[in-house]
């Protein structure tokens, strides 16, 4: 309970100091130490401040994290596989990076897919090669992740032998970037295509992809 109103700095509390019963912010005892160890050298030196909590902070910030991620993922050693695919009425998938690493749903989207003749297809680009794809379109993306979503697009939207495109994407921890949307509004795909999130019916989304399909 803070009863003052004010900001706290990180580590300080809200006292009563018994002098004047007022309730005032208080600064952490190791507060003082540093201008006690200058006026008085012989004592002890102070102790460092305790560190964040850095996990916690991570995990109510999803959002933090995936940018902590995404910033520091080039320095990791990688080396890019095109996936195995076949089939035929190949339907693009266009969504962040990370989406695609969930096989849980992916799973439930291609059999919805092949119950209706269609195929899903992974963009066999390595993620540099996308990123410089989703450069060229000049949209003033920095992140790499939203990079690649929009070198998908930009890749599978001109690859012959995809007929539909299928935009996914987690509108609370993992959307596609806004000015990505913004284009598929201004400028559609050249080919049928559908917008949806995580959460969509697969059997629904694969059936109106189908009909959109039919000449």
């Amino acid at each position: 309970m803070n009863p003052t109103g004010a900001a706290l700095h990180p580590g300080w509390s809200i006292c009563r100091p018994p002098w004047n019963g007022w309730y005032r912010a208080c600064p952490p005892p190791w507060w003082f130490l540093p201008s006690v160890h200058r006026r008085w050298p012989a004592w002890p030196p102070p102790p460092p401040p305790p560190p964040p909590k850095i996990g916690q902070l991570l995990t109510q910030n999803p959002m933090l994290a995936r940018r902590a991620l995404e910033r520091t993922k080039h320095q990791l050693g990688f080396t890019f596989t095109p996936p195995k695919q076949s089939g035929t009425h190949l339907i693009g998938l266009v969504a962040q990076p990370m989406l695609l690493d969930d096989p849980g749903w992916l799973a439930a989207l291609r059999a919805a897919l092949a119950e209706q003749g269609l195929s899903l297809f992974l963009a066999d680009k390595a993620p540099a090669e996308l990123r410089q794809e989703g450069a060229h379109l000049e949209l003033g993306l920095e992140l790499p992740t939203d990079l690649e979503a929009a070198g998908m697009h930009r890749y599978l939207s001109r690859l012959g032998k995809v007929k539909g495109l299928l935009y996914v994407h987690d509108p609370e921890y993992l959307p596609l970037p806004n000015p990505l949307r913004k284009l598929l509004k201004k400028s559609e795909p050249p080919k049928p295509w559908r917008l949806v999130g995580l959460e969509a019916p697969w059997p629904q989304v694969a059936a109106e992809l189908a009909q959109r399909l039919q000449p």
